[in-house]
C-alpha cells in the first residue's frame, strides 16, 4: 500500500509541477525577439537611413531574404530537432551530458536554437543553475509566443559571429561583402561553423580550422539529405573569397550622429531593457546626402589624426534641424564625439555676438575706434595688454566692419569695456552656455563651448534673430507603436532682427579684399562661390570657421585633443570653403535682404572701395 502511495506521489508531483510551470509561463508577458536591441534611424525626409543593432550598423533581415542554405546548415549543426521540440531538447541534453562525462570535459552542449536566442537577448554567458533555469523559462515562453520561422529569423539576426558582430546581415557583409540572400552553400557552412566557437573557427583567425569545420557541417547536411551529392561537391571545392570589412567601417562617421541621438534618449531615461527589447524607430533631422558629402570632403584631406581632430556641424536656418554632425576624423579610430562633448575656447568666433550687443548699446557698424598696441589698467584686475594675432595694428581708427574683417583684438577689447563683460556673459548664459567666466578676455573667446553650441548661436544669426534649440531627434517610437519622445519645435526671438541684419552683412567682410590694410581679411584667400557670412577664430590649439547663408549654418572646428600647438591653422578654412561650395552647388546665391531702414555705406581705403555694408544710425 505504501509503495502504491509513493508511486502515485512520484508520478503526481512532476505532473503538477509541469502543469503549474506551464501555466505560469503561459500567463507571463511575452518576450520580444523581433527587432530586439534595434535602433532604426530615419532621415529628415522620414526615409529609412540605417539600423544600429547590438554594437554596429546592420539591418534586421527577414527569413525570406536569407539563403535557404543558411537555414539548413544552422539546423543541421546547432539544433537538428528544432522543428520537433518545444524550447529544449531533452534527448540532446542527456546525450551531451553523457558525452561530456565520457570524455571528462565539455565537448558538446545541449542548448537549442531557442535557448541560445533567449541567452543572447535576455541573459549572459554565466554557467550556473539559476541562469540555466531562466534560459529554459524564457525559451519555453518564446516557443509559446512565436512560430518556428520567427524564432529562427530572430536567432539569425542576433547570433554572435565574433569580432563584435551580431546577426547574419553584418556577418555576411563582413566576411563576404554580400547580402545574406546571396550566400553560397559553402559560405553558409563557414558562417555556421563560426557560431559554435567564433574565436576558434573564424577564417581570419584560423583558416585551417574554419575549413575543417565547414567540411564537417557539409558532411552532416549531406547525411541528412539537406543537400545533394552535386551541391556537396561544389561546396567542398569552392574557392571562397573573404573581405573582412565591417559595413560600418566605410561609413562609420555617421555613428557620431547616432551617438548624439543616443545621448538624448539617455538624458530622457528612454533607453532601458524594455524599450531596447521592443526596438525603437528614431525619426531624425539627419540629411544623408549632406553628411556623405561632408565625409567625402574630410577623407579627401587625408588628415593626420595624431596632429588634428575635427568636428563639423551643419544646421538648417529658421529651424533647429541638425542636418550633419561629425565629431572626429574617423569614428573607427576615435569614438570621442567632439561635436557634443569637446568644450573648447572659441576665439574670435564669439565676436559677432559681442558686436551685436554693441549695436544694441548704441554703437554702429561705422563706429571708429583706434587700433594700436594698448595697455588697460582695470579695476580689481590691474594691467591687461591684449594683442593682435599678427602683432600688427592700424595705429589709427578703424570701423567695426574692419574690426570684423581683420579680427582686430584691440577694437574687440575696447568694445567689451564699453558695454561691460557682464552684458556678454549674460547673453552667453541665455544661449545655454554654462560655466561662463566674466572677465576682460571674454570678448576674445576665452570661454568654452562645444561646436554644436557655437553652431546654435550662429544659427540664430542665420535665422534672423530666432533661437532654436538644436534638434537631432524629432520623434522616437517603439516598434509596437508607442510614442516615447517628441522634440519641442518652438523658437525664441533671442536677438533683434534689425541689429542681426547689420551684423550678417558685416560678417561678409572677412572675404572683402578691399579691406586689406595693416593685415588681410581673415578669409581673403578662402573665397566661397556663393555669398556667406562667416567668422574665423583661433587659439594655440584650436581653429574655427563659423558661417551661414539662408540655406545652411556651417561650423568647422579643427583642434588638438592634447592642447598641443596646432600645426595646420588653415585646415578649418579649407574645409569650410569645400563644404560651403559643395552644399550650395547648383543652387542660386541665397543671402539676405537688409532690414528695411538700415543705411548702406562703403568703406574707401586708398583706391579700393569695399562692398556694401549697413549702418544702424
Amino acid at each position: 500500500m505504501k509503495h502504491k502511495k509513493l508511486l502515485k506521489f512520484i508520478i503526481f508531483v512532476p505532473i503538477v509541477f509541469l502543469v503549474l510551470s506551464n501555466a505560469i509561463i503561459f500567463l507571463w508577458p511575452s518576450f520580444i525577439v523581433e527587432h530586439n536591441n534595434e535602433f532604426s534611424v530615419y532621415d529628415n525626409e522620414n526615409d529609412y537611413a540605417f539600423s544600429y543593432r547590438f554594437n554596429g550598423i546592420s539591418d534586421y533581415v527577414n527569413l525570406k531574404e536569407i539563403s535557404p542554405y543558411m537555414l539548413k546548415s544552422i539546423i543541421a549543426s546547432e539544433d537538428r530537432n528544432f522543428y520537433k521540440h518545444h524550447g529544449f531538447d531533452y534527448k540532446r541534453i542527456f546525450a551531451s551530458l553523457f558525452e561530456n562525462i565520457l570524455r571528462g570535459k565539455i565537448v558538446s552542449g545541449g542548448s537549442t536554437i531557442t535557448q541560445q536566442l533567449a541567452r543572447t537577448l535576455y541573459l549572459n554567458n554565466e554557467k550556473n543553475i539559476l541562469r540555466k533555469a531562466k534560459e529554459a523559462f524564457i525559451a519555453r515562453k518564446i516557443e509559446m509566443s512565436y512560430s518556428k520561422e520567427k524564432i529562427l529569423e530572430a536567432y539569425l539576426n542576433s547570433v554572435y559571429f565574433g569580432h563584435n558582430i551580431y546577426g547574419i546581415d553584418e556577418a555576411s557583409h563582413y566576411f563576404f561583402n554580400k547580402a545574406p540572400k546571396d550566400l553560397t552553400l559553402a559560405e553558409c557552412a563557414v558562417l555556421t561553423g563560426i557560431i559554435s566557437a567564433p574565436s576558434y573557427y573564424s577564417p581570419d583567425i584560423n583558416l585551417a580550422q574554419s575549413k575543417r569545420k565547414k567540411e564537417q557541417i557539409l558532411k552532416i547536411m549531406l547525411e541528412r539529405n539537406d543537400i545533394s551529392d552535386s551541391e556537396y561537391d561544389i561546396a567542398m571545392n569552392e574557392n571562397i573569397a573573404y573581405t573582412f570589412v565591417k559595413p560600418s567601417e566605410n561609413n562609420s562617421n555617421i555613428l557620431y550622429y547616432f551617438d548624439a541621438i543616443k545621448q538624448i534618449l539617455e538624458e530622457h531615461k528612454l533607453v532601458n531593457s524594455l524599450t531596447s527589447s521592443f526596438g525603437i524607430d528614431l525619426f531624425t533631422t539627419l540629411d544623408l546626402e549632406i553628411t556623405n558629402k561632408v565625409n567625402t570632403i574630410i577623407k579627401s584631406f587625408n588628415i593626420n589624426e595624431q596632429e588634428n581632430q575635427i568636428s563639423v556641424i551643419v544646421m538648417k536656418p529658421n529651424s533647429g534641424d541638425v542636418l550633419c554632425l561629425i565629431g572626429g576624423v574617423n569614428y573607427n579610430n576615435s569614438q570621442f564625439n567632439r561635436a557634443i562633448s569637446s568644450y573648447r575656447q572659441t576665439g574670435s568666433t564669439i565676436k559677432p555676438l559681442l558686436y551685436y550687443l554693441a549695436l544694441e548699446a548704441g554703437l554702429d557698424t561705422k563706429t571708429e575706434l583706434i587700433s594700436q598696441k594698448s595697455n588697460f589698467n582695470l579695476e580689481d584686475i590691474g594691467d591687461y595688454s591684449p594683442s593682435n594675432a599678427t602683432n600688427k595694428y592700424a595705429n589709427g581708427p578703424i570701423t567695426m566692419v574692419e574690426a570684423v574683417a581683420l579680427s582686430d583684438n584691440i577694437y574687440a577689447t575696447k568694445t567689451l569695456l564699453l558695454i561691460g563683460s557682464k552684458t556678454l556673459a549674460n547673453c552667453l548664459k541665455r544661449f545655454g552656455i554654462k560655466n561662463v567666466e566674466q572677465n576682460p578676455t571674454i570678448g576674445l573667446g576665452t570661454n568654452t563651448m562645444t561646436p554644436l553650441q557655437l553652431a546654435s548661436i550662429y544659427n540664430t544669426f542665420a535665422s534672423e534673430g530666432k533661437y532654436y534649440k538644436p534638434t537631432l531627434l524629432k520623434q522616437a517610437i517603439l516598434k509596437n507603436g508607442e510614442v516615447i519622445y517628441n522634440a519641442p519645435s518652438s523658437f525664441t526671438f533671442m536677438l533683434n532682427p534689425k541689429y542681426v541684419s547689420a551684423v550678417n552683412f558685416m560678417l561678409t567682410s572677412p572675404f572683402d579684399s578691399a579691406l586689406t590694410s595693416y593685415t588681410s581679411p581673415s578669409l581673403i584667400n578662402y573665397q566661397t562661390k556663393h555669398t556667406f557670412a562667416a567668422k574665423t577664430g583661433s587659439t594655440l590649439s584650436d581653429s574655427w570657421v563659423a558661417g551661414f547663408n539662408k540655406d545652411y549654418t556651417i561650423v568647422v572646428y579643427v583642434g588638438n585633443d592634447e592642447n598641443n600647438e596646432l600645426k595646420n591653422g588653415s585646415l578649418s578654412k579649407k574645409l569650410f570653403v569645400e563644404i560651403a561650395d559643395s552644399l550650395t552647388e547648383n543652387k542660386l546665391d541665397n543671402f539676405y535682404e537688409p532690414y528695411y531702414d538700415l543705411k548702406p555705406f562703403n568703406i574707401k581705403r586708398g583706391k579700393s572701395i569695399s562692398k556694401t555694408y549697413y549702418s544702424i544710425y
